[in-house]
C-alpha cells in the first residue's frame, strides 16, 4: 500500500511537469524540488544582502533590500512594549532613513551595518528579557536567538567581539549542560543558564545603546 502511494505521488509530480514543445508534442521534464529553508530572523538576511549590494555599487538594489529588511524588522519588534517610541523607535527611524541615502549613492556598507545592528540588538535584548521570565527556558528558541545574535556580534571589532562570542558560547554550553544534567542537578543547571543569559543580556544592552 505504501509503495502504491509513493508511485502515485511520483506519477502526479511527473504529469504536473509536462509541457508542449515547439512541435506541439508533449515534453516531459523532471523539475528538481527547491529546498525550503526557514529563516527565523529575515531582517538580518536582507540587511546583509543590502550591504553586499552597496559594496558592488548596486545602490537601487540596496535600497530595496533595506526597505524589505526594515519591514521584517518591524514585524520582529512587534512584541516590544512600544516599538514606535523609545530606543527602538529611534533606531528604527535611523534604519529607514538609510533607504533614501542608499538611493542617492551616499550610503556605505559599514554605516548600514552599524545602524541596523543597533536596532537588531534592541530586539534581541527584548527577546532575552522575555526568555528570562519563562518558568523554564526553552532550548530551541534560545538556540535561534543565540545564532542570530552571533551574526551581529561578529560585526563588532577587537576585544568586544571576542567577549561577545565567548559569552554566546558560554550560554550555549550552559544550555547543553542543563540538557544533560541529572535530575538532582537540574535546578542548579537551570540557574547557571539563567546567570549566563543575564550576563549576555547586559552585554547586548551595552551595545544596543551605541550607534
Amino acid at each position: 500500500m505504501k509503495t502504491q502511494a509513493i508511485l502515485l505521488m511520483a506519477l502526479l509530480a511527473l504529469s504536473a511537469c509536462q509541457s508542449k514543445n515547439e512541435k506541439g508534442e508533449t515534453d516531459t521534464k523532471l523539475v528538481p524540488v527547491e529546498e525550503k529553508v526557514a529563516v527565523d530572523n529575515p531582517s538580518n538576511v536582507y540587511f546583509d544582502q543590502a550591504a553586499d549590494s552597496l559594496k558592488v555599487g548596486k545602490n537601487e538594489a540596496a535600497a530595496r533590500l533595506l526597505s524589505t529588511g526594515a519591514t521584517a524588522l518591524a514585524a520582529e519588534a512587534k512584541n516590544l512594549a512600544d516599538p514606535q517610541n523609545g530606543d527602538f523607535g529611534e533606531a528604527y527611524r535611523q534604519v529607514t532613513n538609510l533607504i533614501a541615502k542608499a538611493k542617492d549613492g551616499k550610503l556605505t556598507a559599514d554605516e548600514l551595518t552599524r545602524t541596523t545592528d543597533v536596532a537588531e540588538l534592541l530586539v534581541k535584548h527584548r527577546v532575552i528579557e522575555q526568555t528570562e521570565v519563562l518558568p523554564v527556558i526553552q532550548e530551541d528558541p534560545l538556540k535561534v536567538t543565540l545564532d542570530d545574535l552571533e551574526k551581529n556580534v561578529r560585526h563588532l571589532s577587537g576585544d568586544e567581539q571576542t567577549k561577545g562570542l565567548q559569552m554566546i558560547q558560554g550560554t550555549r554550553e550552559a544550555l547543553e549542560a542543563r540538557k544533560h544534567a541529572a535530575k538532582a542537578d537540574s535546578a542548579q543547571a537551570e540557574q547557571h543558564l539563567r546567570q549566563r543569559l543575564s550576563e549576555l543580556k547586559e552585554y547586548v544592552k551595552k551595545h544596543s545603546t551605541h550607534s
